[in-house]
């Protein structure tokens, strides 16, 4: 059975528990037709006190604008009702509750002070149908606007810097994350659909790292290599590119970073950098989703986590690290060792770069000792070439062996 949305809204009212007259009536629509369970209180202060002690079950207030604050029977003036409005707008900080005023007074409806201090739109007549019609609907209405910013604010680090770099971005995270606290608000939820939107998002961090090149230009030519780039982080080699962050075992994100981000990337790899799915797709993913997930919903949730804390990782870690130079050096050039004909004494690096910005070279007598001619190296680091060679190979070359690394277990 399908479970609807419900309200929980605390109403205050010196009337609120006679068997007679405007309760009864009042209680049984707002359950009924709206789906307001009220909660009735005599006291101001008895109401308000239920309230700040246990916040995040109710929804919103509906105050007495003349009633009794603190004691029953007592002359009733518009004071509680002010003081009432204080309390709920110091919960503020822990929830957001939306309050209304539902009175029989109309000298209060006719007094231009009393709607100016309140909010017109937040007053009510009691014996107007129309009134009371539109309280409902308001109620209903700001409750569920409510409830969507406040996992709002739950997440607002992430999801502000998130849809800075997107705002549609912003708000399909919002979507997983609100459908994930309120389950009921979204019957026809279609996880399938979020999958590759998040691959997206990741894209998005990649692009901001790559402006200040901790991702260099290799990893975006035609086209954002998302694959290459979770490798380069990584400290992995960008083998289709030829380039690595550092020597070995150096690396920009940490594990459990890189393992977030593989697992968004292989999961929703089809049609990586579209954000809507056609057809055949969504039917090629969800044939691996109900083969492998089983149609659950919480592998999206937790994905949509992994994403805001790789975006609250990547944002920091760009904020600290934002000197172009620095980041360009720490780019590696590899390539595989080769004898040169014309200069006996040196080898020279043979890129597999797709640009090649320095020729360099290494001594022969090193090369033939280390056993590297032939094999692939990681240029570390480079001097001025002030020999013979200099014209054909400026630079001179610190290298580590690839190969020795991948027999390490090392990639």
């Amino acid at each position: 059975m399908e479970q609807k949305e419900y309200y929980n809204v605390i109403w205050i009212d010196d009337q609120c528990k006679e068997e007679g007259g405007f309760a009864p009536g009042f209680i049984q629509r707002c359950k009924l037709r709206f789906n307001i369970h009220l909660f009735p209180f005599e006291l101001e202060t008895e109401g308000l006190t239920i309230l700040e002690n246990d916040t995040e079950h109710y929804d919103a207030v509906i105050l007495d604008a003349k009633g009794w604050s603190d004691e029953k029977y007592v002359a009733t003036t518009t004071k509680g009702m002010y003081e009432a409005i204080r309390r709920i707008e110091r919960l503020a900080f822990k929830k957001c509750i939306p309050y209304y005023v539902l009175t029989a007074q109309e000298d209060l409806l006719n007094s231009q002070d009393f709607t100016d201090s309140v909010g017109k739109d937040k007053i009510f007549y009691k014996y107007s149908p129309s009134d009371i019609e539109n309280l409902l609907k308001n109620i209903q209405l700001d409750i569920k606007a409510n409830r969507r910013n406040q996992v709002k604010l739950y997440y607002w680090d992430a999801l502000s810097r998130i849809t800075a770099m997107n705002p549609k971005s912003g708000e399909i995270i919002l979507d997983i994350l609100d459908a994930m606290h309120h389950p009921y608000r979204y019957p026809n939820y279609r996880a399938i659909l979020y999958y590759n939107p998040l691959r997206k998002i990741l894209e998005y961090n990649f692009r901001a790292a790559h402006k200040v090149k901790l991702i260099p230009d290799e990893c975006f030519v035609n086209e954002v290599n998302l694959s290459q780039c979770c490798h380069y982080l990584s400290g992995n080699e960008a083998t289709h590119l030829g380039v690595r962050y550092g020597g070995k075992g150096m690396r920009i994100v940490p594990e459990h970073i890189q393992s977030m981000m593989f697992s968004i990337l292989n999961i929703g790899n089809i049609n990586s950098h579209s954000s809507e799915l056609p057809d055949e797709d969504i039917s090629r993913l969800e044939l691996y989703l109900a083969d492998n997930v089983f149609d659950s919903k919480y592998l999206i949730s937790c994905m949509a986590l992994q994403i805001c804390e790789i975006t609250l990782w990547m944002s920091k870690f760009i904020e600290d690290h934002s000197v172009i130079e620095d980041n360009e050096y720490m780019c590696k050039t590899f390539g595989k060792v080769v004898q040169s004909e014309k200069f006996k004494d040196i080898c020279f690096i043979e890129s597999e770069r797709k640009k090649w910005e320095h020729k360099f070279c290494i001594a022969t007598s090193f090369a033939e000792r280390k056993k590297l001619i032939g094999k692939k190296v990681v240029v570390l680091s480079y001097s001025d070439n002030t020999g013979a060679s200099a014209s054909d190979f400026p630079f001179f070359a610190k290298v580590e062996s690839l190969e020795k690394e991948s027999k390490n277990g090392s990639k």
